[in-house]
């Protein structure tokens, strides 16, 4: 466990996917709120160009291994007609020393990948990344108000800017 002067107050993995600039429109998700750590406030995040009624949401917490949130038996958060969604992170023991998180917005009908304490996510959950519009990024951040001012953030963001012919854009 980690103690108050390290711990990890937005989260140690935000995700967050931005698909700007997209001639068509591209779904998105991001979370707007992340509960701080050792907090049981709920995870809230936003998905944008989908439709609300047929999509959902599947969460994983990062607690030494993956889990799935928030139940094996509920394992998708439902979206809301305005395309917000909360989940509860915190149903088991050590949830609330969660690490990183992840948010994939699925088919309501899908049935996700149950982690059961997994040292990686299925390769599947992310099978659908070559669809995926070529200006998407992904940005991984994590931050620690306990830390010295000028070591207080890590931010790795991967991307490709949609000239395929580039050695430097993969």
């Amino acid at each position: 466990m980690m103690n108050a002067c390290h711990r990890i107050v937005s989260a140690a993995a935000a995700f967050m996917l931005i698909a700007g600039f997209a001639t068509a429109a591209e779904p998105q998700v991001a979370f707007t709120h992340v509960p701080p750590y050792g907090s049981t406030e709920n995870l809230a995040g936003r998905v944008e160009n989908v439709d609300c009624a047929t999509h959902a949401v599947a969460v994983y917490i990062f607690v030494d291994t993956w889990w799935t949130k928030p139940s094996f038996a509920a394992p998708l958060s439902p979206i809301a007609s305005d395309g917000t969604w909360t989940c509860d992170i915190t149903t088991g023991g050590s949830d609330i020393y969660a690490t990183q998180l992840a948010a994939y917005v699925v088919p309501r009908d899908y049935a996700p990948p149950l982690a059961e304490g997994w040292p990686q996510l299925p390769d599947e959950l992310a099978a659908n990344a070559d669809a995926l519009d070529a200006r998407a990024v992904l940005g991984l951040f994590t931050w620690n108000d306990d830390a010295p001012y000028t070591h207080r953030e890590i931010d790795i963001e991967l991307s490709r800017w949609d000239n395929a012919s580039d050695a430097n854009n993969a």
